[in-house]
C-alpha cells in the first residue's frame, strides 16, 4: 500500500538546484492524493516562467514511479506568485494585481524597446 510519507519521501530527492533544497522542504508540493495505485499532486512554482518547470515535473515523476505499487502518477503544474508588499500596503492599488518596476537609469532602454515592439 502506498502511504502519502511514502511519496513525500520520493519527492525529497527531487532538489531546486538554485535554491539547494528539495520541493518538499520548499512548501512546493501540494494537493498530494492517492488512490489506489494512482498518486497525484501539483507542483507550485513561484513563477510560471519558471524555466525549470519540466524538469521538476519529470524529476517528480520518475521518484514517485520507482515506488513499488504506483500504475498512474498526474502532475499538476501551478504558480503561486505571491505579494512582495508588506500587509498594510496591499491595498495601494485596489484595481492592480502585479506591478513592474526598473531604476531610473534603464527607463529610456525601456522606453525605447517598448516602442519598437508595439509598432
Amino acid at each position: 500500500m502506498i502511504t502519502e510519507e511514502d511519496v513525500l519521501d520520493a519527492l525529497r530527492t527531487v532538489q531546486d538546484p538554485e535554491l539547494g533544497q528539495d520541493l518538499v522542504s520548499l512548501d512546493m508540493i501540494r494537493d498530494l492524493r492517492i488512490e489506489g495505485d494512482r498518486v497525484q499532486f501539483t507542483v507550485v512554482l513561484t513563477t510560471p516562467a519558471c524555466p525549470l518547470g519540466m524538469e521538476f515535473q519529470e524529476r517528480c515523476e520518475e521518484a514517485v514511479r520507482r515506488l513499488p505499487g504506483v500504475r498512474d502518477v498526474a502532475i499538476t503544474m501551478a504558480a503561486d506568485v505571491g505579494s512582495v508588499l508588506a500587509p498594510e500596503q496591499e491595498n495601494l492599488v485596489p484595481t492592480v494585481k502585479n506591478v513592474v518596476a526598473w531604476n531610473e537609469a534603464e527607463h529610456e532602454k525601456i522606453k525605447s524597446s517598448t516602442r519598437r515592439t508595439v509598432k
